[in-house]
């Protein structure tokens, strides 16, 4: 829930009030995103130790 929190924040904040700062999508007009699942699936693994010993193993990758 954390994560979706933060990412709801950063589209909120890149199309909202940051949308007119700096190299913006305002200026570009183009937008996209995208998560590399390798990049995830290791990710998850390097912090798998860590979710199991904060009670957090329900925490699960259903992917790769």
């Amino acid at each position: 829930e954390e994560f979706n929190n933060r990412i709801r924040w950063e589209i909120a904040s890149e199309f909202g009030y940051n949308a007119i700062i700096g190299r913006t999508l305002e200026k570009t007009g183009s937008s996209s995103a995208f998560f590399n699942p390798d990049s995830l699936l290791a990710a998850f693994k390097e912090m798998k130790p860590w979710l199991e010993m904060n009670v957090l193993s329900g925490i699960v990758c259903t992917g790769g």
